[in-house]
């Protein structure tokens, strides 16, 4: 069985962010999304994204306040 990555977009999106923050947010939200396919979790490509976007975000405060 071939596992297909979803294709993730944000939700309401528009503010255009840097291409390389957008693939860190679509990489993260992937991994969400494993994991909780992985545990038999239910999961919506927005609450990955949301999800995903607010960690890179805290990620990238914490380093510059560093």
């Amino acid at each position: 069985m071939k596992n297909s990555q979803p294709t993730l977009k944000p939700p309401g999106h528009s503010v255009e962010l840097p291409d390389e923050f957008e693939d860190a947010v679509r990489r993260r939200a992937y991994e969400i999304y494993q994991e909780r396919a992985g545990r038999g979790m239910e999961s919506s490509p927005e609450n990955d994204w949301l999800q995903a976007e607010a960690e890179i975000l805290a990620h990238q405060v914490r380093r510059k306040a560093a």
